[in-house]
């Protein structure tokens, strides 16, 4: 055989194993997201049922009924069972600050009101979700990340 021939028949071969390769790749990627939607919405179907035995339970007893949905709508229990769940992608990010003002920008970003942020923080007044989101925004513009 000549050597052009062999090298020719040794690219489309390789160009075969890379199109099989990544041909398996995408399958694993397409498998791997399922089971992370999978398992996103199980526990969000457990967060549905927490909220409706609480209903339940407590549905005789105003003030009772009212503390344990106080307590399942904190952002901490929001999180846990990926009803929400912000983007660690963002401008916030690279800011020196708490946590948690970080994240109520975010939530602020991916369009919650002030009124459920409120609720979400366990903040008594509404102007305090005004106030941490101004002074994030400004700590944003002195730091000069705001261009991300």
């Amino acid at each position: 055989m000549k050597p052009t021939i062999v090298i020719i028949i040794l690219i489309v071969l390789d160009g075969f194993v890379i199109a099989v390769v990544c041909r398996i790749y995408a399958i694993l990627q397409r498998e791997s997201a399922y089971k992370r939607d999978v398992a996103l919405g199980d526990d969000r179907l457990i967060y549905i049922r927490k909220m409706i035995d609480t209903l339940y339970t407590y549905n005789h007893n105003a003030e009772k009924l009212r503390k344990h949905i106080v307590e399942l709508m904190t952002v901490d229990v929001l999180m846990a069972y990926h009803v929400i769940t912000p983007s660690d992608r963002t401008k916030y990010d690279k800011m020196n600050c708490r946590k948690a003002d970080k994240l109520l920008c975010k939530l602020s970003d991916m369009g919650f009101t002030p009124r459920e942020l409120c609720v979400i923080f366990s903040l008594n007044n509404i102007n305090s979700v005004y106030v941490k989101i101004s002074r994030m925004n400004k700590r944003l513009k002195e730091s000069g990340a705001d261009s991300v």
